[in-house]
């Protein structure tokens, strides 16, 4: 990943607009690590 895509994703989790987990306030890395997986995870199949 270059820097650009970095940035981007930070910024994405930091501004993330999500319902609070149940459990409590999410640390800001599992918010990130949230996001990456949702944007490296393969495309759904389709109908």
């Amino acid at each position: 990943m270059d820097l650009d895509t970095v940035q981007h994703l930070v910024s994405a989790a930091a501004g993330e607009n999500s319902l609070p987990s149940p459990r409590g306030n999410r640390r800001f890395r599992d918010r990130l690590s949230t996001l990456a997986d949702r944007l490296t995870a393969p495309p759904p199949k389709r109908w």
